[in-house]
């Protein structure tokens, strides 16, 4: 899920008060190029103005990809799920990676 000033990654478990909590790339020991391409869609997200439906399936794929690359990364043993931009506003269900 992409929020502004996060890693993109975040970790379903509960972390303090909260039901989940961002998980910083240095925490994963991500690959540069991998955590620089997360980084890359964090800023697009930081610069949306109002996009319009092709945008957001565009972010949204890009997204999947890059969730793809963590799962690969993170191995079969880690559960690793996408949760996507729904045009207008809002969140799409999480759909889990194979």
């Amino acid at each position: 899920m992409a929020d502004y000033g996060t890693s993109g990654i975040w970790a379903d478990e509960v972390i303090g008060p909260f039901r989940h909590g961002m998980v910083p790339h240095s925490g994963l020991s991500l690959p540069p190029a991998l955590a620089a391409a997360f980084d890359a869609w964090i800023n697009r997200y930081w610069e949306r103005k109002q996009w319009d439906l092709s945008d957001t399936e565009s972010f949204n794929q890009e997204g999947r990809v890059l969730a793809l690359k963590l799962k690969k990364f993170a191995g079969s043993d880690t559960i690793v799920s996408f949760q996507p931009e729904q045009w207008p506003s809002g969140l799409g269900p999480e759909e889990l990676l194979p």
